[in-house]
């Protein structure tokens, strides 16, 4: 039995309607796929050949919330000094409470914990 890859089934797909002339709502129905994943395969498929058709990650390219290390290394830092200060220790500087919470527990400093 050959394995196949998430973007060879869907090339399949994009390839099916044109060989078959098919309207690519009745394929699409046939398949159990919507229209609009049809349409963004193939736009990927144009732009980028086979891997456009990988899957990709939803995951943001980076997060607004995130501090930047050099800061989060002062907070863990101050964390293991001067632990009695807490979220308090913070608060000169512009991030809010929650950010030295999540830098400091994240490096098992307290707060919360990492997860």
């Amino acid at each position: 039995m050959k394995v196949v890859s998430m973007a060879e089934m869907r090339l399949e797909v994009l390839l099916e309607e044109e060989r078959s002339g098919e309207p690519v709502a009745e394929l699409c129905r046939r398949r159990g796929i919507t229209r609009s994943s049809f349409y963004e395969w193939r736009e990927r498929y144009l732009a980028e050949g086979l891997v456009g058709l990988e899957p990709h990650s939803r995951r943001p390219g980076r997060s607004p919330g995130q501090i930047e290390p050099a800061l989060e290394e002062a907070i863990c830092g101050l964390a293991q000094t001067a632990p009695a200060l807490g979220v308090r220790a913070g608060s000169g500087w512009q991030i809010d409470g929650t950010q030295v919470k999540l830098a400091s527990g994240e490096a098992g400093l307290g707060g919360r914990p990492p997860g």
